[in-house]
């Protein structure tokens, strides 16, 4: 009996950026177009999704901290019960 070749599925390549869904086609600045950035995790290597370039530059600038973030994700919903 032969073993019969089964092809693995193919990994789902997101449309947008993972936060807010911007699609490449939206994402211009000024007459220049800007593309989705592959995030990932700077020590391990491994690949968390496509961000766009605001995106990206946010959670650098939080130095990848999701703790910082949620804290400051609480601050924002905190102060827009007021």
């Amino acid at each position: 009996m032969r073993a019969r070749y089964v092809p693995k599925p193919r990994l789902a390549i997101p449309e947008g950026c993972a936060l807010c869904g911007a699609k490449p086609e939206e994402l211009t600045s000024g007459r220049f177009r800007t593309y989705l950035h592959v995030d990932h995790d700077a020590i391990t290597g491994r690949v968390r999704g496509l961000l766009c370039p605001d995106h990206n530059l946010l959670i650098g600038r939080w130095n990848h901290d999701p703790t910082l973030l949620r804290r400051a994700a609480d601050c924002l919903e905190a102060s827009a019960s007021v």
